[in-house]
């Protein structure tokens, strides 16, 4: 079992955005599987530090069309965008460094406002290498 804890949305303390940050200033490749996806700072962040992302999201409200739209026009070596039409409700982020699995947090944010900052959410960050590598078997999927 991992060494893992709760990363959550509360007042007073660090957000599930902030906490993902911090957590990406290591990386240079990152996977996001959310059921909704929004426009976020931290996409700008890692998209203009050059982080390779991969990209699953539902092809659903509130997912912003745009924001996929902006994705898409970025280069395939940067970027790759899968989706999923309905019955996808996934909140899946990983973490890698010179393609070695760093962390992933498993939770119920989705990478909306909302899930970053404002509602209450439970996640939870998982470190151990065998755990983080079935998450990235998943993600795969």
């Amino acid at each position: 079992m991992s060494d893992a804890f709760l990363v959550l949305n509360v007042k007073g303390k660090e957000t599930v955005r902030d906490f993902l940050k911090n957590l990406s200033a290591q990386c240079d490749e990152i996977c996001v599987a959310a059921a909704f996806f929004c426009k976020d700072r931290l996409l700008g962040d890692w998209t203009a530090r050059g982080c390779k992302l991969r990209v699953v999201v539902a092809l659903s409200y509130p997912t912003d069309p745009k924001v996929l739209r902006d994705l898409l026009a970025l280069s395939p070596r940067q970027v790759s965008v899968g989706f999923y039409e309905k019955q996808f409700h996934s909140k899946l982020y990983l973490f890698l460094k010179e393609g070695r699995l760093i962390g992933g947090v498993v939770g119920s944010s989705n990478f909306t406002g909302g899930g970053l900052e404002r509602n209450i959410e439970t996640n939870i960050l998982i470190k151990d290498g065998e755990e983080l590598q079935t998450l990235f078997d998943h993600f795969e999927v």
